[in-house]
């Protein structure tokens, strides 16, 4: 079982959507935790004892329903003040291997836009013009 610890926008979307909620595709971060946090009113207990286990909360067997959701709405509420995991930077090099030097790359571009302008003034038109 995942231990849910920070969780990015998108993933707190997926919860919403499997939680059955509805009105989180344009929310932030903030308001969406909210969101689940009123939606763990609808669970039941099993439910939200599993969400316990998730959350990583101690003593969770010895509360009531109110209990448990009042503890894991505090433990969405931290996870709404963790900072988003920052996403991976894309490659924009145009197809140069990330080894080349930008030296190295640009030479590459500019060999094939010589190439094609190359191609571009030798085509033979038909005798017709």
């Amino acid at each position: 079982m995942k231990t849910i610890k920070t969780k990015t926008v998108a993933e707190l979307s997926n919860l919403a959507r499997k939680w059955g909620l509805s009105g989180y595709s344009k929310l932030k971060k903030s308001d969406l935790v909210s969101l689940l946090a009123k939606g763990l009113k609808g669970k039941s207990v099993k439910e939200l004892i599993k969400l316990s286990k998730q959350f990583s909360l101690e003593g969770y067997s010895k509360l009531t329903k109110n209990g448990l959701v009042k503890q894991l709405s505090k433990q969405l509420k931290k996870i709404a003040k963790a900072p988003a995991k920052k996403k991976p930077a894309k490659n924009n090099t145009g197809g140069a291997k990330k080894t080349r030097s930008k030296k190295a790359a640009k030479k590459v571009v500019a060999t094939a836009n010589r190439r094609s302008q190359t191609a571009k003034e030798t085509k033979v038109l038909p005798e017709e013009y």
